[in-house]
């Protein structure tokens, strides 16, 4: 199941094992630059 509502705090229940959360952040504020990447993998 894949949560993709509301704040992760507000999910119920216990999360899968071996399930993680990849994010990416990139921002360069001098030249107003940015970028998000987020994934779910399954180990």
């Amino acid at each position: 199941m894949i949560y993709e509502a509301g704040r992760l705090g507000g999910f119920g229940r216990c999360p899968a094992v071996g399930l993680w959360v990849l994010e990416i952040r990139i921002a360069d504020p001098a030249r107003r630059f940015g970028a998000f990447y987020e994934d779910l993998l399954f180990w």
